[in-house]
């Protein structure tokens, strides 16, 4: 079976549009595209995923009290730990995490008792917990910081899927790769108006409803480049600040297969702690890119 649709899924690579499919060969690609969409919903509600993100910190030298106390400069989630916790003492590139008494805290499983000095290259690998918050401190460029997860978060309990439009292959679309010079480079924005300096390794051109397009795109990983892009649907049936997608790696041809069914909203539109890239000017695109995901709005 395995076998079966595997070789179904390969000759897809030659299909432009749902009318040159076989009803097999459709089955198939639905198939593919849905295990797709549930690897991402498993990946958003996993333990690291963006779901239970709740507080992000940045750390000032000296004492950083913690709490749900509203007198505290890290004002954890109310209910969920004492309203004066602790302290968070940064003296120069020394951590040291001291807990008030009858306040629970363990870090890898042990309680912390009093004040606790930790090792700069140790704290990577250091999870505190209090109840269902668990967070990890660590360094950004010259700064401390805090990441804060709560297991029991709202939309990890609330969220049990995200409003996708149809299936699609017609926006499955065949791509050819233009390699940039090695030192070509993009200004990237993100939402919180950051600009950092991006290599872009080339861009993509193809033809959707008769037009060209182009996308830039910047390194993924090892296999995919990754693609922010902007469509006429933002702001109204999907995220106002665009949508993430990777693509495989060009092959020996410098052929790409782009598949806007695999479009998928950035981590901002599920927590406030991620500060996520925006779409280039470039890669703004005058059509309306109906399918992938569509917009998603905390309540």
């Amino acid at each position: 079976m395995r076998v079966t649709i595997y070789l179904m899924c390969m000759l897809l690579l030659g299909c432009s549009s749902k009318e040159s499919m076989t009803p097999q060969e459709r089955q198939a690609y639905e198939a593919e595209i849905n295990a797709w969409h549930a690897k991402r919903l498993q990946e958003l509600k996993s333990p690291e995923g963006w779901l239970n993100l709740v507080g992000l910190y940045c750390l000032d030298q000296g004492a950083n009290p913690f709490g749900s106390g509203k007198n505290n400069l890290l004002i954890f989630p109310e209910g969920k730990i004492a309203e004066r916790a602790g302290l968070f003492i940064v003296n120069n590139n020394k951590i040291s995490v001291k807990v008030y008494p009858e306040v629970l805290i363990t870090a890898n499983g042990k309680p912390i008792v009093g004040q606790i000095r930790y090792q700069p290259d140790s704290l990577n690998s250091i999870i505190f917990e209090a109840a269902s918050l668990r967070w990890k401190i660590f360094k950004r460029d010259s700064k401390w910081w805090v990441s804060l997860r709560d297991d029991e978060s709202q939309l990890l309990k609330t969220l049990t899927d995200i409003e996708r439009y149809p299936i699609d292959s017609d926006y499955r679309v065949e791509a050819t790769f233009t390699k940039a010079d090695s030192l070509y480079t993009i200004e990237v924005t993100s939402v919180a108006g950051q600009i950092t300096t991006q290599h872009s390794p080339g861009t993509l051109t193809f033809n959707l409803d008769g037009s060209d397009y182009q996308l830039e795109v910047v390194e993924g990983n090892e296999d995919e480049f990754f693609i922010v892009f902007g469509d006429a649907t933002n702001g109204d049936e999907t995220n106002e600040s665009g949508r993430f997608l990777y693509v495989k790696k060009p092959d020996a041809t410098g052929k790409v297969m782009v598949d806007f069914n695999k479009a998928y909203n950035p981590p901002q539109v599920f927590t406030s702690c991620a500060t996520c890239p925006l779409p280039t000017q470039r890669n703004m695109l005058d059509v309306k890119i109906r399918t992938g995901e569509k917009i998603y709005r905390r309540d």
